[in-house]
């Protein structure tokens, strides 16, 4: 291999890490990766020190292991060996360009054939993979190769076909199915086969479902006509039935409780026709009570998770006592909590997954809603149940987003969907006003001062605070309706409170004048959750760090100016925060029933005199419209300011308006 010559910063990261490895020569010849923050300190130090207990001495085979680590760290849950540039490409710092390392930077891809960490007794680290069309030989670590074949292994007692005469299992009779199909029937389209009818029809004869889709192509809507036909078939045969929903973060798991129980109504009108078509007698009004009495939970709740140990109260030996389980928002499920899951599912139970496929894959590693709809929709021949919705009715007003949507899916070229974005493209025929707005300010960089930057930069932060001032929304007349929005609200609510309120001393505790706040706290709230700003980055001026920085700052300003001067009061803080500062949970914390993804508001708790805390929407299986939960700040686990989100962030939410922030790099 030609000799490769660090540069400084290089040299200085290898002189750190002396300490920590064995050898300097693995120090220098891993820093090139750990300066582009391909490689992390962690992966590297922890495949040194299992190559030291198992007698490996080679540096290329002890910084391949360290890469399959890191592979791992980006959610991979195995590595190409001789794809490593396209799996584990460099992560730019703030203000450098992204630029490709150098091939001679990468280990030997054989570097582990032979090596004491794959050959190891009586457990080696990794193993290899059979062989992938197009990616070759995969390395991946013992525990996530168990992981996978758990869960196929899970997948494949699933798929077993249903015995007739097996009296174990909830069995859906003839009229559940004639009657469930008719449910899908659309009179605007008589000849038109829906094909969620799929899913009954699988549910059927096997325990096991996929229903894939993006946004705004039906897939609660649709999961819940195939909820009413069990409903209709238990009713009918006199028998109870056990249904349990669940979603990744009790966020998803209240959009999929408010879908269900969106529009009973229009649902009893569908039940009673679609009864009238097949012939069925069927109580349309208790189909619909029972529909109504559906909640939601998070996974980790449902097989309870232990928070101790990481174990879950149910699992092979101690399934769920359910008919059915239905899943949503599968996409953002990690390989370990699907087998979890899959463990829980007993003999006796059905299991449904919603999801889409081309969301953002879970946090963690693995993806497996993906790994298993790619292969059924037709890569690679495949007899899965899965069921595919392709037609957006959400954008079906707004046909030039749904053609941004369409080309972001269909194209690996990015410029048509820029055309569209950038409005130099639109659909031939726009009915309503465009949904999608279009700014492009210059981008600040970090480094040394830029003149006019600040300006500018200050002038986007502004731009997108906007709609937290004057929310703004379009009806289809193209008529403009303006209200106030969540910060100009609690601005609002912050001057009458204080001048209403008794001077204080500004280190009295009391919080009795945040009582108008408490009191309107739901209403906040949800006019905080109609818009959100999204960024495509972490790091970087115009990433999640850099603009909640300057929001921040933005926001404080405007709510300490909101207050009166001569009451002496001044913008209530505890433990660091202040109020109306929004906080996003990073990381699961079971005991306090607080998930990563996990969003709320800093306002006044009024079952606490009015101290600040954590306000969170309850739960999913908490049915009050807009109820909320309040945590004590001392105790909030790890966390981050939430003004700007990462896109991968927001995924599972439902916004009004949404801000993207694109990066020019």
């Amino acid at each position: 291999m030609p000799e490769y010559n660090p540069t400084a910063a290089e040299q200085a990261l290898a002189a750190q890490m002396e300490s920590e490895l064995r050898t300097v020569g693995l120090a220098i010849r891993a820093a090139p990766l750990l300066e582009r923050r391909v490689l992390s300190q962690t992966a590297l130090v922890l495949a040194d020190t299992v190559a030291a207990a198992c007698g490996e001495t080679d540096i290329e085979a002890v910084l391949l292991a360290a890469l399959v680590l890191a592979a791992h760290d980006r959610g991979h849950s195995a590595l190409p060996v001789e794809h490593l540039s396209a799996f584990l490409p460099p992560r730019p710092r703030d203000g450098t360009a992204l630029v490709p390392l150098a091939p001679d930077i990468w280990p030997e891809p054989t570097a582990l054939d032979h090596s004491p960490l794959t050959t190891g007794t009586p457990a080696p680290l990794l193993r290899r993979t059979d062989s992938i069309e197009d990616l070759g030989d995969l390395w991946m670590t013992q525990r996530y190769d168990r992981e996978e074949q758990w869960v196929a292994d899970a997948i494949q007692a699933l798929l077993k076909p249903i015995k007739e005469d097996d009296e174990d299992i909830f069995q859906l009779d003839g009229l559940s199915q004639t009657f469930g199909q008719e449910l899908f029937y659309e009179p605007e389209r008589p000849t038109w086969t829906h094909p969620a009818r799929a899913v009954l029809e699988h549910l059927a004869t096997r325990r096991f479902a996929i229903l894939t889709g993006g946004p705004g192509t039906g897939k609660t809507y649709n999961i819940r006509r195939v909820l009413a036909a069990f409903h209709a078939s238990a009713l009918h045969q006199k028998r109870s039935i056990v249904i349990k929903l669940a979603a990744p973060t009790g966020k998803a798991g209240v959009r999929m409780r408010e879908s269900i129980a969106k529009n009973l109504d229009g649902m009893r009108s569908a039940i009673e026709a679609a009864a009238q078509r097949s012939g069925a007698e069927v109580d349309a009004d208790a189909v619909i009570e029972e529909l109504g009495n559906h909640r939601s939970t998070t996974i980790h709740s449902m097989i309870g998770m232990r928070p101790t140990d990481g174990s879950a109260r149910h699992g092979v030996d101690a399934p769920l006592a359910a008919d059915l389980v239905i899943i949503d928002e599968a996409s953002m499920v990690d390989l370990p909590m699907m087998r979890r899951l899959l463990h829980a599912i007993g003999p006796r139970t059905r299991l449904v997954l919603l999801g889409d496929r081309d969301q953002l894959p879970s946090v963690d590693v693995g993806t497996v809603l993906s790994d298993i709809v790619g292969p059924a929709l037709g890569e690679v021949p495949s007899d899965l149940p899965v069921t595919a919705l392709t037609e957006n009715r959400r954008s079906s007003d707004a046909p030039t987003l749904a053609l941004l949507v369409k080309k972001l899916q269909e194209s690996d070229d990015a410029s048509q969907a820029l055309d569209i974005l950038a409005g130099r493209t639109r659909a031939p025929v726009e009915p309503l006003p465009d949904r999608i707005r279009h700014r492009a300010p210059p981008e600040p960089r970090s480094g040394p001062a830029i003149p006019g930057t600040a300006g500018r930069h200050h002038e986007l932060v502004q731009y997108l605070l906007e709609p937290w001032h004057r929310d703004t929304l379009t009806r289809a007349t193209g008529e403009v309706v303006a209200k106030s929005g969540y910060l100009a609200e609690l601005a609002a609510l912050l001057k009458p409170a204080a001048e209403s309120a008794p001077a204080t001393h500004k280190y009295s505790r009391s919080m009795a004048w945040l009582e108008p706040i408490a009191q309107a706290a739901p209403a906040l709230m949800s006019l905080f959750d109609r818009y959100r700003v999204l960024a495509v980055h972490r790091r970087g001026p115009l990433g999640v760090a850099g603009l909640n920085q300057a929001m921040e700052q933005s926001i404080r300003t405007f709510l300490d100016d909101a207050l009166p001067k001569h009451t002496q009061h001044s913008l209530p803080r505890r433990a660091g925060k202040w109020l109306g500062q929004a906080i996003l949970i990073t990381r699961n914390d079971r005991s306090l029933d607080v998930y990563n993804g996990d969003v709320g508001l800093v306002l006044p708790d009024p079952s606490n005199g009015n101290a600040l805390a954590l306000a969170l929407p309850k739960g999913p299986d908490d049915a009050t419209p807009g109820a909320l939960r309040y945590l004590s700040l001392d105790r909030l686990p790890e966390h981050q300011t939430a003004f700007a989100m990462t896109v991968h962030k927001s995924q599972g939410s439902q916004y009004d308006h949404v801000a993207v922030v694109l990066s020019t790099e």
